[in-house]
């Protein structure tokens, strides 16, 4: 199951779009932030959606632009997606931070650079923080589910960096 399958396939449920279209939206809307997905995968799963029978397209022409393909679900694929639906609400999930791989190996770094990086990460997340905060603001209007998941950002990101102060003492004690 694709999560990009689902994202794709619940937005094309609520309007058709193009490609290029919905890959703008995402970008604009900072989705990428909120959910893994790119501007390829986007064009790729579309495209692989088509094939399977889940999705249409129609090309339109409109005044001097070049044709461009716009994307409507299917019978098939609303099936398809209430049932990525159902599955996705059952389905155990493990959680993975990039950064791991960074904390795994602090312990070969002298203590003063260890600080050093660490105070570098803690900025990442302070940055982080002030966009969560923006997006609250910016995006006040959007429906619950975006707001939830701008909470859940926010409030994973706080606990980060309460998690980063306390490695930070405990590093700094040994």
């Amino acid at each position: 199951m694709s999560s990009i399958d689902l994202f794709l396939l619940g937005f094309l449920n609520k309007k058709s779009i193009s490609a290029y279209n919905l890959a703008k939206f995402v970008e604009e809307n900072h989705l990428n932030q909120m959910i893994k997905i790119s501007t390829p995968a986007i064009y790729k799963n579309l495209i692989n959606l088509k094939e399977k029978g889940y999705l249409v397209s129609k090309s339109i022409k409109s005044g001097n632009m070049s044709e461009k393909m716009v994307y409507d679900i299917t019978e098939k694929g609303k099936k398809y997606f209430r049932l990525l639906m159902e599955e996705q609400s059952q389905k155990d999930f493990s959680i993975y931070f990039d950064f791991n791989s960074f904390i795994i190996n602090l312990d070969q770094m002298n203590k003063k650079e260890a600080e050093e990086l660490l105070n570098n990460f803690k900025k990442v997340l302070v940055q982080k923080k002030i966009l969560y905060s923006d997006y609250k603001n910016k995006f006040k209007d959007v429906p619950f589910a975006g707001k939830s998941i701008i909470k859940q950002l926010n409030d994973v990101n706080n606990l980060i960096i309460e998690w980063l102060d306390e490695q930070k003492r405990e590093h700094n004690n040994k």
